[in-house]
């Protein structure tokens, strides 16, 4: 993946990914992507490509929640603050979103710190607001971290992806440097979450976890199981972007 040495040059690379977020688009839909501790890079513009490739609708485009400085990465690990304060920021995007075009669907997806960040945003979002889909890629968010009010936000459920080879940053890394949430923990992006909660929406429909975890079959989708597999264009269009088309058109497949 030449995304991977070259990920710190990805600001340089914005417009590779700008025809996708013009504002214009929203009404078909709105998708924000949620980088790592890192910050925006060309890791996450491939996530974007790999939806874009799957057809997915309306407008696309990462969001980036640090401070756009890559050397303070741990940094925009520890600072719980921030953390709030940029969910907030990002639920009430997603609220005007909502009230705006209350049709159109969306969906948040984030790698590794942003996956963390994805559950505190739907943490902060307000009845009746909520969110199509919610995707979890290599959470650096502990094991044992309870989704209920998350899984309340959600209306078709939320995915996580997790990888066992994801050994050296949400394993050995969050076990000494803490997960966002601030525990010296095993991540639920490497062995998933300990418990399966779900949470009954107003409407009476069920927003369930749904845990996909790496096989030997996810490397014909390019992801060979370690952290940054699961930004590979290619498995974002074949198993993530063509699971949130179908959640456009209204069913609930399974991976």
């Amino acid at each position: 993946m030449l995304s991977v040495p070259l990920h710190p040059l990805g600001r340089l690379g914005r417009r590779r990914i700008a025809a996708y977020r013009v504002d214009t688009r929203r009404s078909e839909g709105l998708t924000l992507v949620l980088p790592g501790i890192e910050g925006e890079s060309l890791l996450n513009h491939d996530i974007v490509l790999g939806l874009v490739d799957a057809g997915l609708p309306g407008a696309i485009e990462v969001d980036d929640w640090t401070s756009g400085w890559m050397a303070l990465g741990l940094w925009h690990l520890w600072d719980r603050r921030r953390h709030q304060r940029e969910a907030r920021r990002i639920a009430e995007r997603i609220t005007r979103q909502y009230h705006e075009f209350p049709d159109a669907p969306i969906h948040l997806v984030g790698h590794s710190g942003g996956g963390a960040l994805v559950v505190l945003v739907l943490e902060n979002l307000p009845d009746p607001v909520r969110v199509t889909t919610a995707i979890l890629l290599n959470a650096a968010l502990s094991r044992r971290y309870d989704l209920t009010r998350a899984l309340a936000r959600v209306d078709r459920g939320l995915w996580n992806f997790s990888a066992i080879g994801d050994w050296f940053f949400v394993t050995l890394g969050t076990l000494v440097c803490r997960s966002l949430d601030g525990v010296h923990s095993v991540c639920a992006g490497a062995w998933g979450f300990e418990s399966n909660p779900s949470a009954a929406s107003p409407q009476g429909a069920s927003a369930q976890l749904h845990e996909h975890r790496w096989t030997w079959r996810d490397l014909a989708h390019g992801h060979a199981g370690g952290h940054f597999g699961c930004t590979n264009r290619l498995f974002i269009a074949e198993c993530v972007g063509a699971l949130l088309m179908a959640g456009n058109r209204h069913s609930s497949p399974t991976l």
